[in-house]
């Protein structure tokens, strides 16, 4: 194996792990999730374990967040949503999401019933205002009804890092665009 095949086999991978992370997380959030009677419970203690530790462990996710209907959470209680990211020197903060049910990433999702991709964006909350974009994907119950959804977000800086690495054949290159060009 030549090393222009392991440089793109890594960049395959990283590629893939970035583009997998938010659909990888709604197995655990389905796990973090039970019926009590016939009304759905969030274990809201495992959900912020898990959000907390799929930033531990993906040094390539720059946040992570899970948004659910109000009528999925406790009926004594708002709907549910939690953002975490990194912030400076990597510290990984997070906060209780109230208004999240009109945003895009948690929209698009939910209207189309699959994974949604954001145009690149500007965060206040991340590293220097940085452009982003989110990946999210629905959530649904254990009778297959939308109760939600997950998104991880990806600095653009990321995704340049692996784009520019890649090459097709032997002159081509990768550039990427939203459906606005």
């Amino acid at each position: 194996e030549s090393a222009h095949d392991r440089s793109r086999s890594d960049v395959r991978r990283r590629a893939r792990g970035a583009s997998e992370s938010p659909r990888a997380t709604v197995s655990p959030v389905r796990r973090c999730t039970h019926r009590c009677g016939h009304a759905p419970f969030l274990d809201e203690d495992r959900l912020e374990d898990l959000l907390d530790n799929t930033l531990f462990r993906n040094p390539v996710i720059n946040g992570a967040a899970i948004g659910f209907e109000p009528d999925q959470t406790n009926p004594d209680s708002p709907a549910l949503g939690l953002h975490y990211w990194r912030a400076l020197q990597n510290k990984i903060q997070s906060k209780r999401l109230t208004i999240y049910r009109n945003q895009e990433w948690y929209l698009r999702p939910k209207s189309t019933l699959s994974p949604a991709i954001t145009s690149p964006y500007r965060d206040p909350e991340i590293n220097n205002n940085e452009w982003v974009v989110t990946l999210s994907v629905p959530v649904y119950d254990g009778n297959g009804v939308f109760s939600g959804v997950v998104s991880t977000d990806l600095l653009m800086t990321t995704i340049q890092d692996i784009c520019i690495d890649l090459r097709v054949d032997d002159t081509g290159y990768v550039f990427l665009l939203d459906e606005k060009g």
